[in-house]
């Protein structure tokens, strides 16, 4: 009996395709595990990859002087800076800071919030004065000092080093928000001073104002250029408010025409700039440590949902932004243009990778640039058509004939080539661009009609000049006596 159940068994063992059910079973179990560990192989050695693309990368950076993080961008800022202004400017910023505390400040225009300046600017006409003349004028003689002493640190080199900790995203820029209250300042005693004849006075602010740009424009962020631009907006807007009713002289006009003539690259300061915000971020997720300083960055509620930032994360993001900068060839226009669709892309492939995330508005900020290009065309223009007028007693027909005193087509049009609009109406000249708001809007053929702020929009004196006629001369006689 013995003999027969072994028999059996050894029977049952050696049926075909036992052995093959047992071993098929033992490679359909193991087979999710293979393909998870073939997987994960794979995607080692593309993380593997991506690392030592982005080493290679750092070498190239380091080797070419390009900022890669923090220490990086504090060496290019000590070398593209000046210290021996620091201290005079620091006491402007701090003085100018004491002025806030007036008790009248919040009634000032321009540098306060309540304050209204006067809505033409006609030197010394009695009967059309500020409402709140005596305010400002004892205001700027407790700020006087604060000028002098900008005056002062107007004559050290520039752009000045400030005592700056550079830490990625959390980098700080005091000094550059102040750049705009000082700014202002200027502005106001700008106004203030030619709306009592006193142009000397006046130049001189304007001088100020440009100093006051130059200290602080280190370029080393998108925000601060964005700062720089708002200030030149400023000073531009002081011009044109002193070619309302003009009583500069012809010298006068002709520093106020060379301080305008600047055609600035403005793909070269963002180029700098987005290679600057790129070394910001990469600082910053070299940083990321830990699921606490992971929520710091991007916030508790991120779509990013890897809790390690992986070095195919650093690729994509370096991939984007050498995207934008190879779309830096052609045109300021063609390059706001390929960024946008650069942009685009990103919300469309990888919208909540940590590019999406950290990727600035390149193209909203160069938008800004060209903007301010604008606008500095626009001023320009209008000063040579005060110049013009100056010498011939007439406006001009039309803009080309502003060429007779040296002004190119670039000059008094767009960066679409577009001529800026303009109309003479009775003894006066309009002038105009694009609204501000739609500066991609083509420039009206008519002149804009509106007289206060629209809803939502600018003000109408943001993109609509009025030049009232009469020469420097005229005018004296007529307001100012013999």
């Amino acid at each position: 009996m013995s003999e027969s159940l072994t028999s059996s068994r050894h029977f049952e063992s050696t049926r075909p395709g036992f052995g093959l059910f047992r071993h098929t079973y033992v490679w359909l179990a193991l087979t999710p595990f293979i393909l998870l560990l073939l997987f994960f192989g794979y995607r080692g050695f593309q993380e593997w990859q991506a690392d030592q693309s982005n080493q290679h990368q750092i070498v190239q950076w380091k080797k070419a002087g390009v900022p890669y993080d923090n220490a990086s961008m504090q060496t290019s800022y000590m070398q593209q800076t000046f210290p021996e202004g620091h201290a005079d400017w620091a006491r402007v910023i701090r003085l100018t800071e004491w002025g806030m505390q007036a008790s009248s400040y919040s009634q000032l225009p321009y540098v306060g919030h309540e304050g209204k300046p006067p809505e033409i600017l006609i030197p010394n006409k009695k009967n059309d004065q500020w409402a709140d003349d005596a305010l400002v004028a004892g205001y700027l003689e407790e700020m006087q000092p604060v000028i002098d002493l900008i005056e002062q640190a107007s004559k050290h080199p520039n752009p000045v080093r400030f005592p700056m900790h550079f830490q990625g995203f959390y980098t700080l820029l005091p000094h550059t928000q102040s750049s705009r209250s000082i700014a202002r300042i200027l502005s106001l005693d700008c106004d203030y001073a030619y709306s009592h004849h006193d142009t000397k006075r006046a130049l001189r602010d304007l001088s100020l104002m440009q100093s006051n740009i130059d200290a602080f424009d280190s370029r080393d962020f998108l925000v601060s250029m964005l700062v720089t631009y708002a200030v030149r907006g400023i000073r531009a807007g002081s011009i044109r408010r002193t070619l309302t009713h003009c009583v500069w002289d012809e010298s006068q006009l002709a520093a106020l025409r060379e301080s305008m003539s600047t055609d600035e690259d403005i793909a070269a300061p963002f180029r700098k700039g987005i290679l600057h915000e790129r070394a910001v971020a990469l600082a910053s997720l070299s940083e990321v440590t830990s699921l606490e300083k992971f929520h710091e960055l991007f916030g508790q509620n991120s779509p990013v949902t890897s809790r390690t930032i992986l070095p195919s994360d650093i690729r994509l993001l370096t991939k984007y932004y050498d995207d934008i900068l190879a779309a830096a060839d052609g045109s300021i226009t063609q390059w706001k243009k390929r960024g946008e669709e650069i942009e685009r892309r990103l919300d469309a492939e990888d919208p909540n990778s940590i590019a999406g995330l950290l990727l600035p508005a390149t193209a909203q900020c160069i938008g800004a640039g060209i903007n301010a290009e604008h606008t500095r065309r626009w001023t320009l223009t209008a000063i040579v058509l005060r110049q013009y007028y100056q010498q011939h007693d007439s406006w001009p027909q039309q803009l080309s004939e502003l060429e007779t005193l040296g002004l190119e087509f670039n000059d008094y049009s767009n960066m679409k080539r577009e001529m800026f609009g303009y109309e003479i109406a009775g003894d006066s000249a309009y002038l105009w661009k694009s609204n501000a708001n739609s500066e991609e809007a083509p420039i009206s053929s008519t002149r804009p009609f509106k007289k206060k702020k629209e809803q939502g929009g600018e003000p109408l004196d943001s993109y609509l000049l009025e030049l009232h006629g009469l020469t420097a001369k005229q005018f004296r006689a007529k307001y100012l006596g013999p």
